[in-house]
């Protein structure tokens, strides 16, 4: 009963009806699913030919649509807002559609597979039996399921917008809400990263950026969430498991101005070492690389 009630849902109402907006600190204990509809993408369009193999799949914008760079980097945020607030992800899967492997690719929450059972393609059959299941399966212990996929696919769906999340508890035979990109957005903190290694993190607080690096050699880019600067006035290093890097080989701090700024810093504050970044370093900088090698790694 439970199962055909859900399928109505799916197919004959808007998401509207669910219209409660959720927030991302709800999520941190696990136990959800969160149904994404990809970031913006608007940058060609589906060609829909039977005799193009694989379209759909495709990097070319003028057989299936792409990610816009503002759609790139509302994945990025959305990525970080998850890293931010430490928010478990257990199943991670995408529809096979080139802009929603993409993002999902660009969110970082670990490696997305593509399925069938989110793709909306008739050659595969009917959309909402295949992903009604993925609406019940209860998630991992301790984490949250995220589907990476579209809106306008199923009723429910018509009215989520691009970086939205429709929220999704098994047993509960109605959505609880929906999560804004806003929301995301704000959650996501002050910075962007997009680091060379998925496995890194960052930590800004109180004018110091930590950098954990597992392989202690590592490069990140940075942007301001908002295009402002938050205050940064010290970089740290150290490891997952709290040890700070006593020494660099190498360190590289540059921005798009022709500048940059190269140093072997010594530990300053509980053995690890902490570089003070010049004054002016991100003074009209759109961004910010990071490049570092840990001498004892």
């Amino acid at each position: 009963m439970k199962k055909f009630f859900l399928i109505l849902i799916l197919s004959l109402f808007p998401s509207a009806a669910w219209a409660e907006s959720l927030s991302p600190e709800d999520l941190t204990e696990g136990g959800y699913i969160l149904y994404f509809r990809h970031a913006e993408a608007d940058v060609g369009k589906d060609c829909k030919d039977p005799s193009k193999p694989d379209w759909w799949k495709s990097s070319d914008p003028n057989l299936t649509r792409q990610l816009s760079p503002t759609g790139r980097r509302q994945a990025r945020v959305i990525g970080q807002a998850f890293h931010q607030l430490e928010i478990p992800v257990g199943t991670f899967l995408c529809s096979e559609f080139r802009r929603t492997q993409d993002t999902a690719g660009l969110m970082n929450l670990g490696e997305p597979k593509p399925v069938s059972d989110l793709t909306p393609l008739t050659a595969y059959g009917e959309l909402s039996e295949r992903l009604l299941p993925r609406l019940q399966n209860q998630p991992a212990n301790g984490t949250n399921t995220v589907l990476v996929a579209h809106g306008h696919v199923l009723p429910i769906f018509e009215t989520l917008n691009e970086g939205e999340a429709m929220v999704f508890k098994p047993g509960e035979e109605k959505p609880l809400g929906t999560i804004p990109y806003t929301v995301w957005e704000k959650a996501a903190g002050k910075l962007v990263f997009e680091p060379q290694f998925s496995e890194d993190r960052f930590l800004l607080k109180d004018g110091t950026l930590t950098i954990v690096s597992r392989r202690g050699v590592g490069q990140v880019k940075i942007t301001p969430t908002n295009g402002k600067w938050p205050i940064i006035k010290t970089l740290r290093f150290e490891y997952p498991d709290g040890r700070g890097m006593k020494r660099l080989e190498g360190l590289r701090l540059k921005t798009d101005s022709p500048n940059a700024y190269n140093s072997l810093p010594r530990p300053v504050k509980d053995s690890a070492v902490e570089v003070n970044l010049p004054p002016k370093l991100l003074l009209s900088a759109p961004v910010l690389d990071i490049h570092w090698v840990d001498f004892y790694r």
